[in-house]
Order: C-alpha cells, then sequence, then structure tokens
C-alpha cells in the first residue's frame, strides 16, 4: 500500500514539475518572439534532470532541467515554419537560455571568400571552383556551394545551429601531413559525422608518438610527408570517399567550426597559400 501511495505522488509530483516548465517555456516564447501572436503549441517531451552543466556560460544561471518543445510560428520571411527547440530552466522552472538562437524561425547565411597564391610574383588569386560543404553538428542538413570566378559563394537560408564548413581548394594541393594534421585537429567533430575516429587507427605507422610529431610545430619535413602519407593510404576506402581524399596529395582541405544565429551573415575568408612541392 505504502509502495503504491509512493508511487503515485511521484507520478503525480513528476507530472507538476513537466506542466510548470511547459507554462514557463510558453511564458518565455511569448516575451522573446517576434511575432508571438502565431506562436502555436505542439507538443513537449518529458523534463529531463540534469547531473552537470558545464555549458552554462553563467554559472549563476546553471540548468537544473531541461525540456524539449515543438511549436509553430510566422517568421519574420511571413513563413509559417516548425520548430523543435530545447529549453534549459534552474531550479525554480525559469528558463535560462535554449539550446540555440532559432526560437523565430529565422535563418542565417554564409557568405566567403577563397583565395590561393600562385608564386613569388603573382600572389593572392581567386580559388575558382572551390567547393563548399556545411555538416550541421545539432542535426543531419548539408548545405554545398561553389566558388565563382572571383572566388566569392553565398549559403542562403542556413537553419541556426552549429556546422561544420569544409572548403577545399580547386588549384592547390596539399601535403599528407597537412591532411592529417587537420583530421587529427578536428577528429572529434569528423567522428560525429562520419562514424570514423582516426585517433584510434592503430597500424604499423599510425602511433601517438607519430600523431603528436604531427600536431608539432616540427613537422614540415620529408619524413613527416612519407609518414602521413603511408597511415593516409591505409584508412577506409569509405572514410577516404567521404572526404573525398582520393590520394596523399589530394586537393587542400580547410576546416572550421562555426555558429550560425539567427538573421546572421557570417563572412568567411580562406586563403590556401601555395600548393605543396
Amino acid at each position: 500500500m505504502l509502495i503504491a501511495l509512493a508511487a503515485i505522488c511521484l507520478g503525480s509530483c513528476a507530472g507538476s514539475s513537466d506542466k510548470k516548465a511547459a507554462a514557463s517555456v510558453k511564458m518565455y516564447l511569448k516575451q522573446h518572439l517576434k511575432k508571438p501572436e502565431s506562436y502555436q503549441s505542439i507538443s513537449f517531451s518529458a523534463l529531463d534532470t540534469l547531473k552537470d552543466d558545464s555549458n552554462a556560460s553563467n554559472k549563476n544561471e546553471t540548468a537544473r532541467y531541461k525540456i524539449t518543445h515543438s511549436y509553430s510560428v510566422i517568421n519574420t520571411d511571413d513563413d509559417e515554419t516548425v520548430l523543435t527547440e530545447s529549453f534549459y530552466l534552474d531550479r525554480d522552472m525559469n528558463v535560462v537560455r535554449t539550446g540555440n538562437n532559432s526560437i523565430n524561425g529565422d535563418d542565417g547565411q554564409v557568405k566567403g571568400n577563397a583565395t590561393w597564391n600562385y608564386n613569388e610574383y603573382v600572389q593572392r588569386k581567386p580559388d575558382a571552383g572551390a567547393t563548399v560543404e556545411l555538416y550541421g553538428l545539432d542535426s543531419v542538413i548539408k548545405y554545398t556551394a561553389t566558388a565563382d570566378d572571383s572566388g566569392n559563394y553565398t549559403i542562403r537560408k542556413i537553419v541556426p545551429g552549429s556546422y561544420l564548413l569544409i572548403v577545399r581548394s580547386q588549384n592547390v594541393t596539399d601535403c599528407p601531413e597537412e591532411h592529417l594534421k587537420h583530421l587529427l585537429v578536428f577528429a572529434d567533430t569528423i567522428k560525429k559525422l562520419f562514424a570514423f575516429d582516426i585517433r584510434n587507427y592503430q597500424s604499423s605507422v599510425a602511433t601517438d608518438s607519430m600523431y603528436r610529431f604531427i600536431l608539432s610545430d616540427t613537422a614540415g619535413n620529408k619524413k613527416a610527408q612519407s609518414e602521413a602519407e603511408k597511415l593516409l593510404m591505409l584508412l577506409p576506402d569509405s572514410f577516404k570517399k567521404k572526404i573525398q581524399l582520393n590520394t596523399a596529395y589530394s586537393n587542400a582541405v580547410d576546416f572550421s567550426v562555426i555558429t550560425i544565429e539567427e538573421n546572421e551573415v557570417k563572412t568567411i575568408a580562406t586563403d590556401f597559400g601555395y600548393t605543396c612541392i
């Protein structure tokens, strides 16, 4: 009997907390949406209790709970859009932050320019034909673009969030150690997107000491290039195909993790320098 009463109490308390969190989220949206009159609630997830809130920028506003809410809203382009956002709440069920800055359903964009160095006399030139890929880290969204004759490209209507930006030169070739260095520096992001962790790839040439050497300032000689080439050629073909690593001396690639916010125009400049020799 006591167990049954305790279960009923726990269920009631949990239900009450969920309702309080939902009410707090609705109030937050009414106060922060650009067009609050267009807001329509669709659904709420169950309330999650957070053990750690290491992402909090202000430790005085540390979140204790998280709830996910689906709703529709009219954005600034007068388009109706359905959003699913995470909301973080403190111990008093006040919203302290959202998962990202896209509560209004507005988009962002990227404007970029890619260049390279032809030689010591004719230096910076537009990297016409450079290819651009933008992979969502919060979703499965992917955007692509190609640089024009001036090296410029634009990606519009980007859903706000975090992305891996990959710009691939049309004119510059990177040495194997540069390719390997990029893969190591962005290993966590690449693992998340492509389900492959190069740090766990061990072979006769892939060792932790070699990885440290490649990432050090002492790299840049023929030995480093040779060891890096051996490793790159041993990587699974399925992974090399995904990142277009056709040979160890493939087209130069620049990786960067960027965050796009609502109505933001982010400007990216990529200079590939000289081709590998």
